[in-house]
């Protein structure tokens, strides 16, 4: 496994900064509420300042028990589904870089300290989705049917099968 850097961000620095309105407007902000912080009871909010400027106002907790959830009319409108296309599609590029240089997309834990293998797993998985959602579909039948026929591929599978039985 190949391992990357610490990477440490000198607050004098603002070329390491992406502003927070960007940040807002390219649609970071709403996946990271929808996919990650909303499911958790949490939302992180931003504050527009009299001048324009807006920054990261805090983390929000949800009052009852469900989470936040965006307005129906707001999560389904053409901004909030080219947001999240947009981002779907960042994944992707930054997946197949991060796969690439680190050989992984989510940094790994090492699975006896999370007391299984479960949250790597399912960070995984999330990935692959978020991946697969953006192929168009012909490339994504091509993908699985090679999949399938994979020697490996098959071996792990029949591996996974059989443990989930025993």
């Amino acid at each position: 496994m190949k391992t990357g850097k610490r990477f440490t961000v000198k607050t004098r620095d603002a070329d390491n900064f992406f502003p927070v309105r960007l940040f807002r407007e390219m649609g970071y902000l709403q996946e990271l509420n929808r996919t990650f912080l909303h499911p958790l009871g949490l939302a992180l909010a931003t504050l527009i300042h009299d001048n324009g400027d807006e920054s990261i106002q805090g983390v929000l907790v949800t009052p009852d028990k469900s989470g936040f959830i965006y307005d129906e009319g707001y999560i389904n409108s053409g901004e909030a589904v080219a947001k999240a296309q947009f981002i779907a599609e960042r994944r992707a590029f930054m997946a197949e870089k991060r796969i690439n240089k680190l050989g992984f997309v989510v940094q790994p834990i090492n699975p006896e300290a999370l007391g299984g293998p479960s949250a790597d797993t399912d960070a995984t998985v999330e990935t692959l989705v978020s991946i697969c959602q953006t192929l168009p579909k012909e490339e994504l039948k091509a993908l699985f049917t090679k999949l399938a026929n994979d020697d490996d591929i098959k071996k792990i599978m029949k591996e996974a099968l059989h443990e989930s039985q025993a």
